[in-house]
């Protein structure tokens, strides 16, 4: 049995037990190994956009005893690969957040078409949040998983915004920092909120000793972005 990473098994945690799933740039084929070899899923579309990881996806599904028809793995863009509503469950992950946008906005009404999509953007996710909340996404699901020094946040999105109308309350570090970690309790929001202090703190300080004549607008940014970090941290 393949053992997951903390991220990829909050990853595959999310996923819609008892439906066909698609791994989106799925590289190494590690979580659909475990979904297959779990049995939490009856079958799986794998793709990505070069050849080399379909490959190396084909010999790690091989090598862990797991059969796939040719057919479900796919060389393509995005979403392209999929017909309409062709899997319940889709899973995009390790990508920025603004490419995950992209490959979305692509077909909206295919993308709406899928019961659940599990979103991990490394890089942008405030970005992603608001453009999911503003094309009719809302979000079920949020969680942190910590690799190394890295927070990972996994967002679970379903179609329909009703749920979001609370998003007319967000501000800026709220599309950050999901409200739905403080409500969830994230046992890593403590360590992922310290660690956005700390940046904030090193950003002042360098601003200090810079002698960049906007250096004062941005130090007095940087103190507002301290103070509200520090009143979410007193939340918990």
């Amino acid at each position: 049995m393949i053992k997951l990473s903390k991220r990829l098994k909050a990853i595959a945690d999310q996923v819609l037990e008892g439906h066909t799933a698609a791994d989106i740039g799925t590289d190494h084929a590690q979580i659909p190994i475990y979904l297959l070899q779990t049995n939490r899923v009856p079958g799986m579309i794998l793709s990505d956009n070069k050849e080399g990881p379909l490959r190396k996806a084909m010999e790690n599904l091989t090598a862990s005893g797991v059969t796939l028809n040719p057919e479900d793995l796919r060389k393509g863009d995005g979403l392209r690969v999929l017909k309409r509503g062709e899997v319940s469950t889709v899973i995009i992950a390790g990508m920025g957040g603004l490419l995950i946008a992209a490959i979305l906005s692509d077909d909206l009404e295919k993308s709406l078409s899928f019961q659940r999509l599990i979103l991990q953007p490394r890089t942008a996710s405030a970005d992603l949040r608001r453009w999911l909340i503003e094309n009719g996404f809302h979000i079920v699901r949020e969680q942190l998983a910590q690799e190394g020094r890295r927070f990972c946040e996994i967002i679970t999105v379903e179609p329909g915004n009703e749920r979001m109308r609370q998003d007319n309350t967000w501000d800026a570090l709220d599309y950050e920092i999901s409200p739905l970690l403080f409500e969830n309790k994230d046992p890593g929001l403590k360590a992922f909120l310290e660690n956005k202090l700390r940046e904030a703190k090193d950003i002042r300080l360098n601003l200090e000793r810079s002698r960049d004549p906007n250096a004062a607008f941005r130090i007095k940014e940087a103190e507002e972005r301290i103070k509200k970090l520090t009143e979410r941290n007193a939340r918990l």
